[in-house]
């Protein structure tokens, strides 16, 4: 299990998710994915997910990211990508001994095109999730389905998987912490705090560890995702990460970069990954060239559209500039 939160803005979106597995209810590491990036045809989203995390030795994120790219589903529009993501999780879960728990959780959130706007959007694909879409049933059920989630003009945060560990006292203190937010690295906070009050909770730790993933996309269609240890300062860092471009659809992943100071690298347009915030650790990266990008790298032929295929580029480097809140939409309910 896992606690993913979702604050929707029309100035922002941020996904948080802790990194605890566990099996048996019984903690397994703290290290562990449970995010990844999806651009789409018309808008780019982050996917994080609460239920099973590793089944037969395979991780979730890894199995969903090959299955996302090689079914062409970046090339899709954002409404059929969850239809995909049901389809393959129904198919994929199907497969599991019986004795497995096979409750989960997809929680995705991000821009989606409207005209010539893009607007915060949020969808649930879940096999386990009652009428009022919060609410876990006691078994799963045999597919999984979509639920669009309704947004707020002046915004709305979700909750997913061990949401009962977030207290009133909690979820009073997120909302005035977003309330307050003028820059998106104080929304980042404020969820990744209420996730590390929620694992302090005897009652809950069982299941929500305190390091935690945060991604943060910008209605510009910019992604930053941030990898936050309990024990060390947070750092700069790229999880799955896949999209569409020239013909083809790509995949990165374990992104770690040592941009040149003021700078970042940006992944397909879309996914920053800066230089570590201040007081942060560095990347395990070679200090002798001072500008490092390190990633896996995967690309498969397009499914659904025919553009011609041409040669892109695949990484490119950038100033980064802080991204602020502007104080009108500093109003979260819910």
């Amino acid at each position: 299990m896992t606690l993913v939160l979702s604050a929707l803005s029309p100035a922002y979106v941020v996904q948080a998710s802790d990194r605890r597995m566990t099996v048996d209810s019984l903690p397994k590491g703290d290290e562990f994915n449970k995010a990844l990036v999806l651009q789409c045809d018309d808008g780019i989203f982050a996917v994080s997910f609460t239920g099973l995390g590793e089944v037969g030795g395979r991780r979730v994120d890894m199995w969903l990211a090959e299955r996302l790219l090689d079914e062409g589903v970046p090339e899709l529009a954002a409404d059929d990508a969850m239809g995909a993501i049901a389809l393959l999780a129904t198919e994929w879960f199907r497969t599991f001994p019986a004795r497995i728990d096979k409750r989960h959780v997809f929680a995705i959130a991000g821009w989606q095109k409207r005209g010539a706007a893009s607007r915060p959007s949020a969808w649930i694909v879940s096999n386990c999730l009652a009428e009022d879409g919060r609410a876990m049933l006691g078994a799963a059920s045999d597919a999984f389905e979509v639920r669009r989630q309704a947004i707020r003009e002046s915004g709305t945060v979700e909750a997913y998987g061990l949401h009962q560990a977030i207290s009133r006292p909690d979820r009073r203190r997120l909302k005035a912490a977003l309330r307050s937010a003028r820059d998106v690295d104080r929304v980042e906070d404020a969820l990744v705090e209420t996730i590390r009050s929620a694992a302090s909770k005897p009652a809950w730790s069982w299941g929500i560890g305190r390091n935690c993933m945060v991604i943060s996309l910008s209605p510009a269609g910019e992604v930053r995702a941030t990898y936050c240890p309990d024990s060390t300062p947070k750092v700069e860092y790229g999880p799955f990460f896949l999209w569409y471009q020239g013909g083809r659809n790509y995949c990165a992943a374990d992104i770690e970069a040592l941009p040149p100071p003021g700078f970042g690298y940006r992944f397909g347009q879309a996914m920053l990954v800066g230089p570590s915030r201040p007081g942060a650790s560095p990347p395990a990266l070679s200090q002798e060239d001072p500008s490092v990008a390190r990633f896996r790298f995967r690309v498969s032929e397009s499914k659904h559209k025919h553009d011609p295929k041409r040669d892109v580029t695949l990484v490119e480097t950038c100033r980064v500039e802080q991204r602020t809140v502007p104080s009108r939409y500093n109003s979260t309910e819910r």
